[in-house]
């Protein structure tokens, strides 16, 4: 009888609510153009000049939105979420604080660094800190609505 070969931790099949698997791609979209968003309105309410704009120009205002968002999803969202899972903290409110405070801390050490913190515009400092707060939100939601009960 011929045995069966082990089974490689890494092509092993892992339900959704298994600590290691991935989310949903919708909750990886959803929060990203939530953000994405959000960042666009602050950029253009933070626009001096009011004129013809070519579609093209408005695709690359929100270009760093979305990168940053990715980057904090894959950085620290996903990270948190897999050690809340080993922990088997089913908490979504502690999940949302802590990644809250993860972003406002990333935020605020961007502004401190790039000295927009000391010229006092609140819609700057808004628009680097709210739409991370919007991604962790909708992040925290899409997960704990797309998780099996």
């Amino acid at each position: 009888m011929k045995r069966a070969e082990p089974v490689e931790q890494r092509d092993e099949l892992r339900p959704l609510g298994h600590p290691r698997s991935a989310p949903p791609v919708r909750t990886w979209i959803i929060p990203l153009l939530a953000g994405t968003a959000v960042y666009f309105t602050f950029a253009e309410k933070l626009e001096l000049q009011e004129g013809p704009t070519i579609w093209w120009e408005e695709l690359l205002e929100a270009s760093p939105a979305l990168m940053v968002g990715l980057l904090y999803q894959t950085f620290v969202l996903l990270p948190l979420r897999m050690l809340f899972a080993r922990a088997r903290m089913n908490n979504p409110v502690l999940f949302l604080a802590v990644s809250m405070l993860a972003w406002l801390a990333l935020s605020v050490a961007i502004l401190h660094w790039t000295n927009m913190l000391s010229q006092g515009d609140l819609w700057v400092d808004a628009s680097v800190i709210v739409p991370g707060l919007v991604v962790a939100v909708a992040f925290t939601l899409m997960d704990r609505y797309s998780s099996p009960r």
